[in-house]
Formats: structure tokens, C-alpha cells, sequence
């Protein structure tokens, strides 16, 4: 037996079933589905926040990282570059300076170290949300003795 057959209900005069019709709990049923209209736009748009949300501190932290790296890289061609230079005769702390510029950072330091090593300090400007920071990297470079 189909289950479709245990209601019957019956229209009124406008061709409407008629609620006296319906059983309590059924009629209870409709009347909470009507209360609860709207919910669904509610979820969706807090479910699309919560993304958005997310997807605004990864897109952050990628930036952050990326500068980072950026900051790091143009410290280490910076020492190597001085201390190639320091090597050859030439001014290493001039041709680290000219490398980082390249390598889109802000020199900072430079120091000569015993033994022919060069330590290099850079800044690169991170861009963030509520303002401006700077990322900070050293390195060195030379003979290891």
C-alpha cells in the first residue's frame, strides 16, 4: 500500500484543501516550515563570510611569507656580492649595497668581519591591512675558517 493514500483532504469552494482537514501534527508541521522561510539566505551568507574571511588571512599570510623570502634573498646576494667583492679588491660594502637595491630592499647595515666575511642587514616594506611593517633579514657570506 502507497503511503501517499492514509490523507485524503479534501478542497473547498476555491479549490484549496481545507486545514481542518490536515492532522495536528501535520498542520503544526506547515505552520514551523512558514516560521523558518529565510533561514537558508541567513546560513549562505555567513557560510560566504566565514570564506571570505579565510580567504582574506591566507591571501595575508602568503603576503607575508612572500615578503619574507623577498627580504631574505636580497640579503644573501648582498653578502655574497660584498664578499665577492671584498675578495677582488673592491668596496664590499658599495657592491652589497648596489645588489640589495637590485633585489628591490632597503639597505640597512654592513659589517666586515675577521677572516674576509660580510654580513649584510636588509628591510623589504610589507603592505598590510592596518599599515605599513618592515621585514627584516641578515646574512653572511665569505670563507669559513
Amino acid at each position: 500500500m502507497s503511503r501517499a493514500g492514509w490523507l485524503t483532504i479534501k478542497p473547498d469552494a476555491s479549490g484549496r484543501p481545507d486545514d481542518s482537514d490536515y492532522p495536528d501534527d501535520l498542520q503544526a508541521a506547515t505552520e514551523s516550515h512558514h516560521a523558518e522561510a529565510g533561514s537558508g539566505t541567513a546560513l549562505a551568507l555567513g557560510l560566504m563570510g566565514a570564506v571570505a574571511m579565510i580567504g582574506l588571512f591566507l591571501s595575508s599570510l602568503t603576503t607575508a611569507t612572500q615578503t619574507r623570502w623577498q627580504a631574505q634573498l636580497a640579503a644573501d646576494l648582498g653578502a655574497v656580492a660584498g664578499a665577492t667583492a671584498l675578495r677582488h679588491g673592491f668596496d664590499p660594502c658599495e657592491i652589497a649595497r648596489e645588489a640589495v637595491a637590485r633585489n628591490l630592499a632597503v639597505y640597512r647595515t654592513c659589517e666586515l668581519q675577521p677572516y674576509g666575511q660580510v654580513v649584510v642587514s636588509v628591510a623589504v616594506e610589507l603592505n598590510q591591512f592596518l599599515g605599513f611593517r618592515q621585514i627584516s633579514a641578515t646574512a653572511r657570506a665569505g670563507p669559513r675558517y
